[in-house]
């Protein structure tokens, strides 16, 4: 025989029937009835239906997809990013990487079975082709011209680069800006005692000449003209101008110093530095 308590919160001495402590009362707990075949069936039926749904959501998850991958040129499309249950049925889209280009295929693969089938999109690198030409400008391509290869630029003689040396090849085409400009000298430095006979405001351009010249009474030592060569600098550096070189006088015509016996000798008389000479000469011939 089992007791229960009657109000209060005190515990029932469950075999004696006595209080622990004050307050409820304790009756005899009514003895339950064994289950019947209905309980039983019903309970039975309940765990049977707990496994069914049970075995329904394994096999529903074993027919669902992983989520897909792509290989090493492809990506999957945003949408397919942004799927997060892939059931039996259902499909994803592959598109090429970034750089390359669909070569053939249509990148779409379907869940069947727990498994995807195989994609068929094939990609390859995208092609930029030839660069634009531009002036006094070409380009050196024998590293390629896929995505990812650089080229060099290479400006015509007399021209320099401004800009980036290279180009390289991206999805959206080359990328890298660059132009030719003429290579230019600076002005020569100002000769003492002379000038420069460049009267452009410009600086001289490659292969243009300058020459120069003296003040009056003065003379160039060195070259009286200079050339812009193709680095920016000139062929020589700019002349001086020197004080005036005094040039030998030249001796006046003398007569050879002979004795002439006779007026007739008076051509092979003829005798230099000797003004005595010089003046017998001129008696004999006024004979």
């Amino acid at each position: 025989m089992r007791y229960e308590p009657i109000g209060g919160r005190s515990l029932c001495n469950s075999l004696v029937g006595r209080m622990s402590k004050s307050n409820p009362e304790c009756r005899v707990q009514a003895a339950q009835s064994a289950p019947t075949d209905m309980d039983v069936s019903l309970r039975t039926c309940g765990r049977r239906r707990h496994l069914l749904l049970i075995y329904l959501f394994v096999l529903k998850a074993a027919a669902n997809c992983p989520k897909p991958r792509a290989s090493r040129n492809t990506v999957l499309t945003n949408k397919a990013l942004l799927m997060n249950d892939f059931p039996d049925g259902s499909d994803a889209t592959l598109e090429c990487a970034n750089g390359y280009v669909a070569e053939s295929g249509s990148g779409v693969m379907s869940c069947a079975g727990g498994k995807w089938t195989e994609p068929d999109l094939s990609c390859k690198k995208k092609d930029c082709g030839p660069p634009r030409p531009q002036p006094n400008m070409s380009f050196n391509t024998s590293a390629g011209t896929l995505f990812g290869d650089i080229i060099r630029v290479i400006c015509d003689k007399g021209y320099q680069i401004i800009g980036a040396s290279y180009r390289q090849c991206y999805s959206a085409g080359w990328k890298g800006r660059a132009k030719c400009e003429t290579v230019t000298c600076e002005k020569p430095a100002a000769v003492t005692g002379g000038r420069s006979l460049w009267d452009s405001q410009d600086d001289p351009k490659y292969g243009e000449v300058v020459r120069f010249a003296c003040d009056e009474g003065l003379a160039l030592a060195g070259r009286a003209s200079i050339t812009c060569g193709q680095a920016g600098e000139y062929d020589s550096g700019p002349p001086e101008c020197r004080g005036a070189v005094e040039r030998p006088v030249a001796e006046p015509l003398a007569i050879r110093t002979c004795l002439c016996s006779a007026l007739e000798e008076l051509p092979s008389c003829l005798w230099r530095g000797d003004k005595t000479n010089l003046d017998r000469v001129s008696r004999l011939s006024a004979r």
